[in-house]
């Protein structure tokens, strides 16, 4: 059994059996992954916010720490339905990144490390839904024939030469 070192990360850090760093808690994991000389402001609150939503909101109770932690947990953060693909691709790199430092320090092996087993989710497609001609034409003159509708009724004669329309409720 090792001494318990509050300081893991200097070079005469107590080490487990397996030559690891002695185990880290939520918060301490927390506080050195964001304490990296080179962060900006807004990297380290992204960061911090995003894992501590992770553990406090997702994980179990009795994981005390990034050790341990089941990929279905991973899964379940990243793969809510409420989530944008971009968010999701988003939190799975903020998670990743993480994961991979912790591996890096020494205080998981890659075996424990639980996005080895998590899927990166598809990057949003760039491509956006447009109109084709056709649709255009077809959406271009169901807003002229209930523009004229609605004026006839108004006692007007039609759309004018350059007039704006107001064209909300064809598109309901």
């Amino acid at each position: 059994m090792t001494t318990p070192n509050a300081n893991n990360d200097s070079p005469e850090a107590s080490r487990r059996p397996d030559g690891r760093k002695e185990h880290l808690s939520w918060e301490a994991a927390i506080a050195r992954y964001t304490e990296r000389p080179g962060l900006t402001e807004n990297t380290v609150r992204t960061a911090r916010n995003t894992l501590q939503t992770f553990y406090r909101d997702f994980v179990s109770w009795d994981i005390t720490g990034p050790a341990g932690v089941p990929p279905r947990t991973v899964k379940r953060f990243i793969g809510r339905a409420s989530l944008s693909q971009a968010y999701r691709l988003s939190l799975y790199s903020r998670l990743n990144a993480f994961y991979s430092w912790l591996v890096e320090e020494d205080y998981l092996s890659e075996e424990d490390s639980p996005m080895g087993a998590v899927e990166r989710p598809e990057p949003p497609s760039s491509e956006r839904p447009y109109l084709t001609p056709g649709e255009f034409d077809a959406l271009t003159s169901a807003i002229r024939r209930d523009y004229e509708e609605r004026s006839k009724a108004g006692g007007r004669r039609g759309i004018q030469e350059g007039e704006i329309i107001w064209v909300l409720p064809v598109l309901k």
